[in-house]
């Protein structure tokens, strides 16, 4: 497995787009209604969708 360090917001800066996306969805979500809603209205690339998390599975925009 490569790596490559990609640039995303602090966790901290993910705390509006997340507000904002309960509120467009209807205010109750799961959390993959949340992240795709966060993915398509903050436009972030395919690089950065698909940047790891760690060792962990999962994405880091979907772990922050």
């Amino acid at each position: 497995m490569v790596m490559f360090k990609v640039d995303l917001p602090k966790y901290r800066e993910y705390l509006w787009p997340t507000v904002c996306a309960l509120r467009a969805i209807g205010g109750s979500a799961t959390i993959e209604e949340v992240n795709t809603r966060i993915i398509a209205d903050q436009g972030y690339t395919e690089e950065q969708q698909a940047a790891l998390h760690g060792n962990v599975q999962g994405t880091a925009i979907e772990y922050r």
